[in-house]
């Protein structure tokens, strides 16, 4: 288990405290400098967990598997996704600037015009698929609808 991803009763207390308590397994998702906890997960197995809309500014995210995980507009800005596995990701409306992308798997991941990539950083000659936008295909069906 990697560091930045860590049982949360490891991280708060002692194991005397839970001696006699059954608590599920519950780990986190940490800042990578102030180890501020930013996600709550009640598995190590983060494969298709639902990150949408979440605030994870500079969070540690490296080596992870987060195959078909959805960070439709997720804040990622300046986070750690260095060789994490982000296969079959959803990326629509996610703000990935300035995050550390190096050597991720992003075969298959989507993304769209809104999506914010890192400088330098090409979606396409990394396996990632543009979609229309979501906003988009919203306005069309209700010019039909």
């Amino acid at each position: 288990m990697s560091t930045h991803l860590m049982n949360i009763q490891e991280r708060t207390t002692s194991p005397q405290f839970y001696e006699n308590l059954e608590t599920p397994e519950v780990y986190g998702i940490y800042h990578r400098y102030t180890q501020r906890l930013l996600f709550v997960c009640e598995s190590e197995d983060l494969a298709g967990t639902d990150f949408s809309e979440q605030d994870l500014i500079e969070a540690d995210l490296s080596n992870l598997c987060l195959e078909s995980c959805s960070f439709a507009g997720a804040t990622l800005i300046a986070s750690d996704l260095r060789q994490a596995d982000l296969r079959n990701a959803n990326f629509l409306g996610a703000d990935l600037s300035l995050a550390k992308i190096d050597g991720a798997l992003l075969q298959g991941a989507i993304y769209d015009e809104t999506t914010v990539w890192p400088l330098n950083f090409s979606p396409e000659s990394n396996g990632c698929r543009r979609q229309a936008s979501m906003k988009h295909a919203k306005s069309w069906w209700n010019f039909w609808g």
